[in-house]
């Protein structure tokens, strides 16, 4: 079964609504982005769209310096929403990081529980069980999710901005098909075999590291990813992939009554591999990183892709190892 044909009319709404919405509804300017330190020399706060019920979900089973330049961008562009690092051992944190953390009011939670310590340690796939553990436990206190890698995101904006609702999930776009990557045919085949992987040909591919929404339906949207067969026989580096997508375009989350919408590379969330022909970087007069379009988005990712961008942002954050 396919996705029905509102929700295809969604996905091309998806590529240019959330930045049409940013100059319409106007959200407030930040007033109190002093309430955290700004360590980037990079852009002044645009707007403030989040709260301390808005929670930005990273796992780390180790530091990496990205993980610094993570937060540390996304408090400098003046979000105030929670920050909680999941991990399901400790987190060996350098002390000059540490420090940032603190000063920052990052929440690190490296007690979580790996409910199945005899199969393979699979950071990618474990990091959706305890996103699901924590929004169990916390469901009281979050009204919106991000989830995001962690190692390789920068922010320019608050990424919680009018198009990230409480009643649905918003998935972000990678602007290919299937067919035009051989990683990711290869994913989908190991996990549903040839036929499944040749009826999805066609098939934009949506990317697992970033993926935002209502706590109440994304939580939903783990619940029905961890109970799938494949996430016990698939279960394996860059799989969680794979199972996104069939979830969605075989039609199993709108079947779940999950709301869902999708957004490309001229909304607030930009995948630089796939969205920057050439891997060209380009910038506006205030030195943000701009779409083809001419869009600043709120959330970079894969900006780890291009060593000069790479450099210049560390330079620009102080992260230094």
């Amino acid at each position: 079964m396919r996705v029905k044909q509102t929700h295809i009319i969604s996905f091309a709404f998806g590529f240019f609504v959330p930045f049409l919405l940013f100059p319409v509804l106007k959200p407030k300017k930040l007033v109190n982005h002093s309430l955290y330190s700004k360590f980037c020399d990079i852009s002044d706060p645009q707007y403030s769209g989040s709260s301390r019920r808005d929670v930005i979900l990273f796992s780390a089973d180790s530091f990496h310096p990205g993980l610094e330049l993570a937060v540390k961008t996304l408090r400098s562009a003046g979000s105030l929403c929670r920050v909680v690092i999941l991990s399901s051992k400790p987190l060996k944190i350098p002390s000059k990081a540490r420090k940032v953390f603190e000063q920052l009011d990052i929440e690190v939670r490296d007690n979580c529980s790996n409910n199945n310590r005899t199969r393979e340690y699979v950071p990618h796939m474990l990091r959706f069980e305890l996103e699901y553990q924590w929004l169990v436990e916390n469901k009281n206190d979050v009204s919106r999710v991000f989830h995001s890698d962690a190692f390789d995101v920068m922010f320019q904006k608050d990424p919680f901005g009018p198009e990230i609702t409480e009643d649905k999930v918003l998935f972000v776009l990678e602007p290919h098909v299937f067919r035009s990557c051989g990683w990711n045919l290869a994913w989908m085949k190991q996990c549903y075999g040839e036929k499944v992987m040749g009826s999805l040909m066609n098939n934009f591919i949506i990317c697992s590291g970033s993926i935002l929404g209502g706590a109440e339906p994304y939580t939903r949207f783990l619940k029905l990813m961890i109970n799938q067969l494949e996430w016990k026989s698939c279960w394996g580096s860059s799989l969680d992939q794979p199972i996104v997508n069939y979830l969605v375009w075989t039609g199993l989350v709108e079947k779940a009554n999950i709301k869902f919408d999708m957004t490309g590379c001229n909304g607030n969330y930009l995948t630089m591999q796939w969205c920057l022909l050439n891997q060209e970087v380009r910038f506006d007069d205030k030195n943000m990183i701009i779409s083809e379009e001419g869009t600043a988005p709120a959330f970079v990712h894969q900006y780890n892709r291009n060593k000069t961008l790479t450099a210049w942002l560390n330079k620009r954050c102080g992260v230094y190892y």
